[in-house]
């Protein structure tokens, strides 16, 4: 028995009251079946998308896809999707159907989806409907294509890092024939857009079997990172499982794995391939810190440790010592200077100083690139523990620098 909540089940009986077929399908189906709690609830039914609204005469019914068959019924803000059953037509350049016919199988609408484990429907009442063995393949941890899985690739090519993507973060192993196809079929993404292909690969590289699915198919991630070959994938996946699973720190080792064999070496040529690739500002700008911070040596002394933490923060540094760890590079003492950081918190940066601008244009600095420079010095001082952070101490110092300077 599925436990189903109450305004589900009040979706459900709406429509059934209307005369409609109406079953919750696809990924929620697949959750409950696994012991998760589902994020969205997805309603399949006969009724067309006028019927649907008629029935929920009333409600805030949004018309979000309103030409594929879907409206999105709101209650207290959560938003329910209610798609009537459909079939399509060809597919225009492998990812969206030219056409789509509303039909009143549900069958019919299950054998248009993409795997088996997301091709299965549930109602309360008359419980499981499972066409193509979904249930089975759950049991077995198996991801496969519903009918041909050439054909399921061919009319949508996303579909060839989605089969990656559950198995990376359900676990599972991709069925033999599924899986040739996709490899056969990969240099087909090149139809799909950046953003698009960008939201799988954020699911996959943070589910925890990412390691094992770039090992395994080494071959599409070249197909989305040109500039890395077999053996660098394979290096990456290797770390991978080593790693927390955060999108930068992953990203970061995949990169990283061409740094190592000499595809793609700068931290630079990351930058610009992530760019092409529509990574967000923030997230580019984490791989590329955490790249650059990697490049460097060890700090061999408190001192170098404490200079490496300025540069970069303290945070990036101690990721930059998993990446490097992940790949097999020893450590030395530098995780015992990065523990000490954590717990010292020594000033590192011109906001942590005991003086502020304002306080050195008080005691006689001349605003602009004197001021800046100055301001460099002491920090510089601090870190190399020629001087304490101290007020008093560092406007001394101050001092006898512009008196010198005089």
């Amino acid at each position: 028995m599925i436990a189903v909540p109450g305004q589900v089940e009040w979706i459900l009986s709406k429509l059934n009251q209307g005369g409609y077929e109406a079953y919750l399908v696809g990924g929620c189906v697949r959750d409950i079946l696994l012991g998760k709690l589902p994020q969205d609830w997805d309603v399949a039914t006969g009724a067309r998308p006028e019927q649907v609204k008629a029935c929920f005469e009333g409600y805030s019914v949004l018309e979000t896809g309103i030409r594929h068959g879907t409206v999105t019924l709101l209650l207290d803000h959560v938003p329910y999707e209610i798609t009537t059953f459909r079939k399509e037509g060809a597919y225009a350049d492998h990812r969206r159907p030219k056409e789509v016919a509303f039909i009143g199988e549900l069958e019919e609408d299950l054998k248009r989806r993409d795997f088996t484990v997301n091709a299965m429907a549930y109602h309360p009442k008359t419980g499981l409907r499972d066409c193509f063995g979904g249930e089975k393949d759950l049991k077995d941890r198996l991801i496969r294509a519903v009918g041909n899985p050439e054909t399921r690739f061919s009319e949508d090519a996303l579909r060839i890092l989605r089969a990656l993507r559950f198995a990376s973060t359900l676990g599972f192993s991709i069925e033999p024939r599924t899986k040739g196809a996709l490899l056969s079929m990969r240099g087909q993404l090149s139809f799909v857009s950046p953003e698009r292909k960008r939201e799988e690969l954020t699911k996959l590289l943070t589910g925890p079997c990412a390691g094992r699915v770039l090992q395994e198919a080494p071959e599409v991630f070249r197909e989305l990172f040109p500039a890395l070959g077999e053996k660098s994938v394979r290096l990456a996946g290797a770390a991978l499982e080593q790693l927390p699973p955060r999108l930068e720190l992953r990203l970061a080792a995949l990169c990283f794995g061409g740094c190592l064999t000499g595809e793609g070496e700068s931290p630079a040529f990351w930058e610009a391939r992530l760019k092409e690739q529509k990574w967000s500002n923030e997230v580019i700008r984490r791989v590329v810190g955490l790249l650059s911070c990697a490049g460097e040596p060890l700090p061999s002394d408190w001192i170098g440790a404490k200079g490496l933490a300025a540069r970069y923060g303290i945070a990036p540094l101690e990721d930059s010592l998993r990446l490097k760890a992940a790949f097999g590079s020893p450590q030395g003492e530098a995780g015992a200077w990065v523990r000490r950081l954590k717990e010292e918190r020594p000033c590192l940066s011109f906001k942590e100083l005991e003086v502020t601008g304002r306080d050195l244009l008080h005691a006689g600095a001349l605003p602009g690139k004197e001021l800046g420079q100055s301001l460099e010095w002491l920090l510089q001082e601090v870190l190399e523990e020629r001087l304490p952070n101290r007020k008093e101490a560092l406007l001394q110092a101050f001092r006898r620098r512009m008196g010198r300077k005089d």
